[in-house]
């Protein structure tokens, strides 16, 4: 289990906002797609640029391993000397509006491989494949749905209770069931946090050991993503161990393990 630290935060800090700001650090349960979702719509809150820059610093210090923050932090930054607040907010409000045409994209390269009663194993909570599944849920399919728990963290069994809210076929499976589970389904999707093309991806742990199984099963394994989580270089994750000591719950992954990647 992972131990919460206490933060001290500076004085223009509210107590309202520095406790928004710490469900968001210590949020292990949600994707990366999620957590950064969850940032711009802090950030829509603001009064001012002191308490924006603050945010950026803590957050991107803190989410090192989620592409998708960093890029949309540093957008934030470049752009936070030349611009107002107000205008920040603007872009912020169509990007959260632009996800919607980003799933669609997703859904449009998936629908070759789908069929009316598709049957799809997920793992973890990843927002872009859950967006993708209700989707496809809303398109007339009738998919059949199994979340591994995703233990030690659990996400899976967010993913599952989110899922069943739709009010479509889910089943929650034991992690310790992940090989048997690969003879009822017809396909595997992903997220990732991170992608380094034609190498690696990260996700969280058990991702490989899925995929593995799958592999020699010959399942095909489908990563859905947004293009801000692939990387151009390698990078050095320095993991801050003082507020988000999770490096455990994370692994890099062999992008040889995947068939496809789904860019939205």
């Amino acid at each position: 289990m992972t131990k919460k630290v206490k933060i001290e935060f500076p004085h223009f800090i509210s107590q309202k906002l520095t406790r928004d700001i710490e469900t968001i650090l210590f949020d292990y349960s949600s994707g990366s797609q999620e957590i950064n979702e969850k940032i711009l719509k802090l950030i829509l809150r603001l009064h001012s640029k002191r308490t924006l820059k603050f945010l950026i610093e803590i957050f991107k210090d803190n989410f090192q391993t989620f592409q998708v923050v960093q890029e949309t932090l540093n957008e934030i930054e470049r752009n936070l000397d030349k611009e107002e607040l107000n205008s920040i907010k603007q872009k912020i409000r169509a990007n959260l509006k632009a996800n919607s045409k980003r799933i669609k994209a997703i859904f449009d390269k998936l629908k070759t491989k789908l069929k009316s009663d598709i049957k799809i194993l997920t793992i973890s909570n990843s927002k872009t494949v859950y967006e993708t599944i209700r989707f496809i849920h809303s398109k007339n399919y009738k998919p059949e749905i199994f979340v591994l728990e995703s233990k030690p963290g659990g996400e899976g069994i967010l993913l599952y209770q989110k899922l069943k809210q739709l009010e479509m076929k889910v089943h929650l499976v034991k992690d310790k069931e992940m090989k048997k589970i690969l003879g009822q389904v017809d396909l595997i999707l992903i997220g990732a946090d991170k992608i380094l093309l034609n190498k690696w991806f990260i996700n969280k742990v058990k991702t490989k050991k899925l995929l593995t199984l799958a592999k020699q099963k010959e399942l095909p394994v489908l990563l859905l993503a947004f293009r801000e989580k692939i990387i151009k270089t390698e990078t050095l994750i320095e993991h801050s161990q003082k507020l988000r000591p999770d490096k455990n719950l994370f692994e890099k992954i062999d992008l040889k393990l995947v068939d496809e990647i789904l860019i939205g």
